[in-house]
């Protein structure tokens, strides 16, 4: 949620946010807190189950990431990649802009892929690996590898072709 709706509210809110917290190239402190409970130098925030970390303004949930973003860059992108796909590293240097499309590139390998490399899957039916990978609406689809090893090579040498710098082979 924006608790910003116009370029003058978003000079305030960016007012507001300097206000209250200074980036101190790893991370969010508080420079005039808002809660007794808080003290002056304090890191800011709460890491949720995601991994993110948060914070709340003037009753409004925000991320830390986007803060730190705002607060470098002035503006606030609807998307913002970690790109060590870490969700607490709020370094400026491992934050981008990026599209939806873009950041879903970035994800790591999901815990329910049985295959244990990203983008390649058994068919049954063939009895052979098969290799898929997405970008936009292109579909790089190929099957018959006999060796899981060489369908592994063709998705990461298809990833990195389509997706670019957000190609993220499932690396932790």
């Amino acid at each position: 949620m924006k608790p910003y709706k116009s370029v003058e509210n978003l000079k305030s809110y960016i007012d507001l946010v300097n206000d209250l917290f200074e980036y101190n190239g790893t991370n969010l402190i508080w420079r005039n807190p808002t809660n007794c409970r808080i003290k002056k130098g304090d890191v800011v925030g709460c890491k949720m189950p995601t991994g993110y970390i948060v914070t709340s303004i003037v009753g409004v949930q925000n991320y830390v990431h986007r803060i730190i973003f705002l607060m470098c860059n002035g503006f606030v992108p609807k998307e913002i990649d970690h790109i060590n796909g870490d969700n607490s590293d709020n370094r400026i240097e491992n934050l981008r802009e990026c599209t939806k499309s873009q950041n879903q590139h970035n994800k790591k390998l999901y815990s329910n892929n049985r295959s244990g490399i990203k983008g390649v899957s058994w068919c049954k039916v063939t009895r052979s690996w098969v290799v898929q990978v997405k970008c936009g609406t292109e579909v790089f689809r190929k099957c018959g590898f006999f060796d899981v090893d060489t369908a592994e090579q063709v998705a990461k040498i298809e990833r990195l072709r389509m997706h670019k710098e957000f190609a993220n082979n499932g690396e932790k």
